[in-house]
């Protein structure tokens, strides 16, 4: 059953709202920051990070790329929010980011693969940046099976073809 708040008849619904609390890497001992979440009108994904007196905006299509915003943001700080978004070993496929990029796969060299809520925290999150997740997840698909990875893969190598078009 889907309860929605009585509007006038031209209203507009509010966007929703929902958030989460995560240490950060690099900040001060204990460091909290706080994420807020809204979907806004359009379909567009909306994080607003709070660290200390400041606001942090990443916003775009799903929750995973805004929250590559936000880190593009934080990163020349040396600032990483300790979630499984940004573990080294977390990646998503295109239909995890297709729905919305609340989940994520965490993957292993020794083929590992479960989906993991990326604004969640565990023992095995290793904060890292952009960067270095990104190298490192896509070494792991480079020699994984045609399994649920296997959308990935090919985007990879798609991706390094017309990089090499593109030298010659």
């Amino acid at each position: 059953m889907n309860i929605e708040p009585k509007r006038e008849k031209d209203e507009k619904p509010t966007p929703q709202w929902w958030g989460v609390e995560l240490e950060i890497h690099g900040g001060h001992p204990a460091e909290k920051v706080r994420i807020d979440f809204e979907n806004e009108d359009g379909g567009y994904c909306k994080l607003v990070l709070h660290l200390r007196e400041r606001q942090v905006i990443g916003r775009d299509w799903s929750f995973w790329h805004a929250l590559i915003t936000i880190r593009k943001q934080l990163e020349p700080e040396g600032l990483i929010p300790i979630c499984y978004g940004t573990s080294l070993d977390v990646w998503p496929s295109g239909m995890c980011c297709d729905a919305g990029g609340w989940l994520a796969y965490y993957m292993r060299e020794d083929k590992e693969r479960r989906k993991v809520r990326i604004f969640e925290t565990g023992p095995e999150v290793v904060p890292s940046t952009i960067r270095d997740q990104e190298a490192y997840c896509m070494d792991v698909l480079e020699h994984c099976s045609e399994d649920s990875m296997g959308i990935l893969r090919r985007k990879r190598k798609r991706g390094n073809k017309q990089k090499n078009d593109s030298q010659t």
